[in-house]
């Protein structure tokens, strides 16, 4: 199955550029496909996963055709 994946520029992946179209396996959860795509366990937790536009858990199961945006919570003062 095939999802579009986009991600915040900081974050560091295995991942083709943010915005492609990726393949992956059907039914896979927001926290496996951080694993798939290298990001480190430590680094997970942080990551807020929208999907199609709405906050997701990292269990949520992916769909076909899913539009997958992987952001990252910035500090500063």
């Amino acid at each position: 199955m095939e999802i579009r994946l986009e991600y915040v520029a900081m974050l560091k992946t295995n991942a083709p550029p943010s915005g492609s179209v990726m393949t992956v396996q059907e039914g896979i959860t927001i926290a496996a496909l951080l694993e798939q795509i290298g990001i480190p366990e430590k680094q997970r937790g942080v990551i807020t996963p929208f999907v199609n536009t709405a906050k997701v858990s990292q269990n949520h199961a992916l769909q076909n055709d899913d539009r997958v945006f992987l952001a990252m919570p910035i500090g500063g003062g």
